[in-house]
C-alpha cells in the first residue's frame, strides 16, 4: 500500500467507506466510452453526461441517453466484480462498517450488475447513490454528501473510494477521505487523493488503520506493521519491539544482561497498585531475570482525593518491598483524560547471560507447561469490581470471597525462579490480556513454532467457571496474570512440574511445541479481539 501526502496525513480515522462502481468495484474497462463518445457527437474531452444534458434538442438529447443506457445496461449485465471486491465487502460487513456506492451510473444498472457478484449483494451497502438521485454528478460533492447522511457519518469519517480523478475530486470537495485505485496500470491522475491502492485488496490496510478500535490491545497484524517501520536498534540491543515480546533485553557489556518492561494497569480501581508492580516483575520473570527497580506513572482522575493517589502508592511500594523491588521514581497526576485510575510501571531487573531465557529457543518437541489456572487476574478483578453483578446472578458470597484471594494469587515469581534453574527450559512467557488463547499465540509468534495444545488440559478454577457463566464471558480470553506458560525439553518435564507443584503451585502440561511457523493447532480453538473482561469494565463507566 503507498500512501501519498506521507508528511501531513500521518494519522486518520474512518467510520464508513464510499465505492465507486464501474471500473472499483467492477472490473474495468467494460463500458466503451470512446465509442459511446463517438456515437453520440461528443468531445473526447468532455465528459459525456455533462455534454448529454447541455443536448438543447429534447429528441437528440433522449436518443444520446439511449445510447449510454444501452451501453451501460451491456456493461452490467456482463459485469464481473473486481479483483479482491468479494472478499474485500466480506470484510467489511465482518467489520460491521457502513458502506455505500456513489456513481455517475444509473440506478438499474448497478442492481443488474450486483447479480453477477456471487457474496456481494445491494443490503450490503447503506446506500446506492446514482445519476436518478436528484443530485449534480461527481466531481461535485452532492453526492458525498448525500450518502454521509445515509450513513450517519461525518463526511471527513468516509473514505470515498475510486478509479477516477472524479470520485478523488468530489471526495476532496466534500471533505472526506481518499484512496485511488490504480487497477494495476502505472501513472495516472490520481487527484491528488490521500491513498493510492493498486488492487481493493491493499484497502484493506487504510481502513484497518483509520478504524475505530475498542478496549484492548493494539491488533497484531498492525503492531507487526508498525514494527517493520521502526528506526534501526542499537547493537547492545538483545531483544527489541516483537509480537510475544513483553521485555526489552539489553547487553551493558558486562556478565549480566539488562531487562526491562513497561505495562499499565487499566481494568481497576481495587488494588490497582498491587497489580502494577506483579504484571510488571511477571514479565521480567519470564525472561529469566530478576526483577530490581520500578517506576510508576500513576493518572488519577479529576476530582479524586490526594488520599486515594497515596493509597495506589503506597500499596505499590509494600508489594515492592516483598520482592526486593526498589520503587525508585515516577510520576503522579490528576487529569480529566480518564475516568478512572490508570496505572503504567516500568521495570528493571538483570538477569545472567547464561540464565536468560530468550522465547526463540524453543525447539519442536518441547513440552508446553501452564501454571495455575486460566483466568487468574481476570477472576480476582471481576470479583473485586463486580461484586453487586455476582450477587445479582446468585453467586454466592464466600465464593466471590474466594474470587476476591485470587489477587494474591497473580505473581509468578516464584514458578519462574524455579524453572530458570533448568537447562531443559528454553522459553517463558506469563499470561496477561487477552487470557491463555491470546498468550500461547503470542508465545508462538515469539518462539517462532507452532503450538499443539489440548484445550481440554487447560485447568480452569471453579470460581472461574462459575464467574464467566452468569457473566457470559470465556475462561480462555481472560486476563491472566498469575498463569506462566514454560517451554521445557521432554526430559526434564516431570521434575520441574513436580517441583512447582511442591511449592503449592498447580502446573499441568497443556502441549507441545510443533514444527517452524506460527500458530495454535487444537479443536475450536478461540481468538480474542479484545479481553473478555472489556466486556464488563465498557459499560461501569
Amino acid at each position: 500500500m503507498k500512501k501519498n501526502n506521507f508528511e501531513y496525513l500521518r494519522s486518520w480515522k474512518i467510520e464508513g467507506i464510499l465505492f465507486d462502481f464501474d471500473g472499483t468495484l467492477t472490473m474495468a474497462g467494460l463500458i466503451d466510452f470512446k465509442r459511446v463518445k463517438e456515437d453520440v457527437g461528443c468531445p473526447h474531452d468532455m465528459p459525456v453526461l455533462e455534454f448529454i444534458e447541455s443536448i438543447v434538442e429534447d429528441d437528440e438529447r433522449f436518443r444520446a441517453f439511449q445510447v449510454l443506457e444501452e451501453a451501460e445496461e451491456k456493461a452490467a449485465l456482463n459485469s464481473l466484480p473486481n479483483e479482491g471486491a468479494c472478499d474485500v465487502i466480506q470484510w467489511i460487513r465482518k467489520k460491521k462498517i457502513p458502506c455505500g456506492i456513489l456513481t455517475r451510473n444509473s440506478h438499474i444498472n448497478v442492481e443488474r450488475a450486483l447479480k453477477n457478484f456471487e457474496s456481494i449483494e445491494k443490503e450490503d451497502f447503506s446506500c446506492i447513490i446514482s445519476r436518478d438521485n436528484e443530485i449534480k454528478p461527481k466531481p461535485h460533492e452532492e453526492g458525498v454528501f448525500l450518502a454521509a447522511q445515509h450513513m450517519g457519518i461525518e463526511t471527513k469519517k468516509i473514505l470515498v473510494v475510486g478509479d477516477y480523478h472524479f470520485d478523488i475530486e468530489a471526495g476532496k470537495r466534500a471533505g472526506a477521505l481518499t484512496s485511488f485505485i490504480t487497477n494495476g496500470s502505472a501513472g495516472g491522475d490520481t487527484g491528488g487523493a490521500d491513498f493510492v491502492v493498486t488492487t481493493l485488496e491493499e484497502l484493506v490496510d487504510v481502513v484497518e488503520m483509520g478504524l475505530p478500535l475498542d478496549g484492548g490491545k493494539l491488533p497484531y497484524n498492525i503492531l507487526e506493521s508498525i514494527f517493520k517501520q521502526l528506526s534501526g536498534d542499537r547493537p547492545d540491543v538483545i531483544v527489541g519491539p516483537g509480537t510475544g515480546e513483553d521485555t526489552a533485553v539489553v547487553d551493558p557489556g558486562n556478565d549480566e544482561l539488562i531487562s526491562v518492561t513497561s505495562d499499565p494497569v487499566t481494568f481497576t480501581t481495587e488494588a490497582a497498585g498491587r497489580f502494577s508492580v506483579h504484571v510488571n516483575a511477571n514479565d521480567i520473570a519470564a525472561s529469566g531475570a530478576e526483577p530490581k527497580w520500578f517506576m510508576m506513572t500513576l493518572l488519577m482522575p479529576a476530582g479524586s482525593s490526594a488520599s486515594e493517589a497515596v493509597n495506589i502508592i503506597l500499596e505499590a511500594d509494600e508489594y515492592c518491598k516483598k520482592f526486593d523491588v526498589s520503587l525508585c521514581g515516577g510520576h503522579t497526576e490528576f487529569t480529566d483524560a480518564v475516568n478512572r485510575p490508570v496505572v503504567s510501571g516500568t521495570m528493571i531487573g538483570t538477569v545472567r547471560k547464561g540464565n536468560f531465557k530468550k522465547k526463540n529457543m524453543m525447539k519442536e518437541g518441547d513440552l508446553v507447561l501452564m501454571t495455575r489456572t486460566a483466568g487468574v487476574e481476570g477472576t480476582a478483578l471481576i470479583a473485586l469490581n463486580f461484586e453487586e453483578k455476582l450477587l445479582a446472578a446468585g453467586i454466592d458470597p464466600g465464593v466471590i470471597k474466594q474470587g476476591k484471594e485470587w489477587a494474591e494469587c497473580i505473581s509468578v515469581m516464584k514458578e519462574a525462579e524455579i524453572a530458570v534453574r533448568y537447562k531443559g527450559v528454553t522459553a517463558m512467557h506469563d499470561v496477561t490480556e487477552g487470557g491463555i488463547a491470546t498468550a500461547l499465540d503470542e508465545f508462538s509468534a515469539a518462539g517462532g513454532h507452532r503450538l499443539k495444545i489440548d484445550k481440554e488440559a487447560i485447568p480452569v478454577a471453579d470460581e472461574t467457571e462459575e464467574f464467566c457463566s452468569v457473566l457470559g464471558l470465556d475462561p480462555l480470553g481472560l486476563i491472566g496474570s498469575g498463569a506462566l506458560l514454560i517451554a521445557i525439553d521432554k526430559s526434564e518435564a516431570a521434575d520441574l512440574t513436580s517441583e512447582i507443584e511442591a511449592f503449592g503451585t498447580r502446573c499441568s502440561i497443556v502441549g507441545t511445541v510443533g514444527p517452524g511457523g506460527r500458530g495454535v493447532s487444537a479443536d475450536k480453538w478461540p481468538s480474542f479481539d479484545a479481553d473478555e473482561i472489556t466486556k464488563l469494565f465498557a459499560g461501569s463507566d
